[in-house]
């Protein structure tokens, strides 16, 4: 089975998982910034959202963003983000339901939906690539996939600050059969809506000014 995996981050967030090309007045991505900033140990950040399965309504998922980010940058470093991973974790209930349509894996290419926070200047952003291999979906349990693939690396250009945050996410998933056939829920879209009253910054990395 293949499915797609779209996260929809807010407008106040992620600017170091940016993607190719960002026009603001406090980070630019170039290709020509000099040599990467020193990364910072992992950040991890869990957050649960609302989703509306077809034919089995809606249910309270859980993401998890983990990836690993600069403590500070310098104007005319490149910004590295690395060993970004979603998981999802679907309830038990919810897995139970799809057993219920005969669904035996999960699989698919991920897109992450991002957006850049530089001193105020918003932008959203997109990182293509990340993968979710195929995933079986449980007798019993809750079910969890991961998608993970590279991010782009950002130079930038002004001091301040940069911030990172997570926001809403989009799914488009196809439900196969043990012989690889789909279900009848066929391929379908998940949106995800994040619960209220979640505190969704990963980090505010400082940018200093080059030496």
């Amino acid at each position: 089975m293949r499915a797609a995996f779209s996260a929809r981050l807010s407008r106040r967030a992620a600017a170091v998982l940016g993607a190719a090309a960002l026009v603001l007045t406090g980070a630019v991505a170039d290709a020509g910034a000099s040599a990467p900033a020193a990364a910072s140990g992992p950040i991890t950040k869990t957050l649960t959202y609302t989703c509306e399965f077809p034919l089995i309504g809606p249910s309270q998922l859980t993401t998890k963003i983990d990836v690993t980010m600069p403590e500070t940058v310098k104007v005319g470093e490149l910004m590295r983000t690395t060993n970004f991973s979603a998981t999802i974790t679907v309830p038990e209930a919810t897995a139970q339901a799809l057993l219920l349509f005969e669904a035996e894996t999960i699989e698919g290419d991920a897109e992450a939906m991002l957006a850049v926070d530089a001193n105020g200047a918003l932008i959203d952003v997109t990182l293509p690539g990340l993968r979710i291999p195929s995933t079986p979906v449980p007798k019993t349990g809750d079910l969890v996939t991961v998608a993970r693939g590279p991010v782009p690396g950002i130079g930038v250009r002004a001091p301040g600050h940069i911030g990172v945050s997570v926001g809403d996410h989009v799914s488009k998933l196809t439900p196969r059969k043990a012989d690889g056939s789909p279900t009848e829920l066929g391929t379908f879209d998940l949106t995800c809506k994040q619960d209220a009253g979640q505190d969704p910054l990963l980090a505010k990395i400082p940018v200093t000014a080059a030496r």
